[in-house]
């Protein structure tokens, strides 16, 4: 389950008056989309353009790196990535390691992802990388699921190298960007190795530029306060997530997994993960949810 921003299909509504200024400023010189892309970007996050890199997906950001530290250091993973990431752990022999045990590693390259890919829950990364960073290991985080929806000081975090996905940031599938903030990799270097579709970058430049100018936070703010508002079961019991573990835009009710519920709930487009012990779902929203389907969710979980 993919927590936010994460249905490439949604985006169309943002970027369509984008494709229009893309054509008509790059139609002679694509190339110097990336060029300003990079540049945007870099801006919004406070770093170097040159620290950037635009690849076509996570599985080259995550070969790039292993190919050119596995000399250096040793290659490990920790087990709240997503499980298509870890089948890279499998192929390549690589002990998947959970946060209590990973502080034992020394000289590793330690793969991990900000926010646990099922459940939401931030993981302490500032306090993680200080203790691993006594045993010279490196931070490679996935920053997918939290980029944009929380504060971050990437310095104070200890990140040595980070990458996240376009589609998790309202631009099209396509297109990962990885990020190598201490010059490990240079990845100037591997300039060849870049997405050549030029609109992509063109368009997350975009997306990145509106969700941290605060544009959409209080449009997701709203349509969590729908829910809450317009949910009246004695059934369901609202759980508050602290927001300084959790994703703050996951909505977490205590429930019974009634007959087709999941099914429901999938087919209205709301991603959600449910604990079967605890009897607890996680809802989790893409922006372009519209108020119809906020409805037949409030409508769905009143008749549970």
């Amino acid at each position: 389950m993919e927590l936010l921003f994460d249905n490439a299909t949604e985006t169309i509504p943002l970027i369509n008056s984008k494709l229009d200024i893309y054509i008509k400023k790059y139609i002679q010189k694509p190339e110097f989309a990336n060029v300003e892309a990079k540049i945007k970007i870099a801006n919004i996050l406070k770093i170097q353009p040159y620290k950037i890199i635009f690849l076509n997906s996570k599985f080259e950001a995550i070969s790039l790196i292993i190919n050119m530290l596995k000399t250096k250091y040793n290659i490990t993973f920790i087990d709240n990535l997503n499980p298509t990431i870890q089948q890279i752990a499998i192929f390549l022999k690589s002990k998947i390691y959970t946060l209590q045990t990973i502080e034992q590693v020394h000289n590793t390259a330690v793969i991990l992802s900000y926010t646990h890919y099922l459940t939401g829950e931030l993981i302490n990364l500032k306090s993680l990388s200080k203790k691993l960073k006594k045993n010279d290991n490196l931070i490679i985080a996935d920053l997918s699921l939290c980029l944009g929806k929380i504060q971050m000081n990437f310095t104070k975090l200890g990140i040595d190298i980070a990458f996240f996905s376009s589609e998790l940031l309202h631009a099209p599938k396509g297109l990962t960007i990885m990020i190598d903030f201490n010059d490990i990799l240079q990845v100037s270097d591997y300039q060849f190795l870049e997405n050549k579709n030029y609109f992509l970058s063109s368009s997350l430049s975009y997306s990145m530029e509106q969700i941290f100018n605060k544009k959409y936070y209080v449009k997701l703010k709203q349509i969590r306060d729908f829910c809450l508002k317009n949910v009246q079961n004695p059934k369901i019991t609202f759980i508050n997530l602290p927001s300084k573990k959790y994703n703050p835009f996951i909505l977490a009710f205590k429930a019974k997994n009634t007959p087709f519920l999941s099914l429901k709930l999938k087919h209205l487009g709301l991603h959600h993960h449910y604990e079967p012990q605890k009897q607890i779902f996680r809802l989790s929203f893409s922006l372009f949810h519209t108020y119809e389907e906020l409805k037949k969710c409030a409508e769905i979980l009143n008749s549970i």
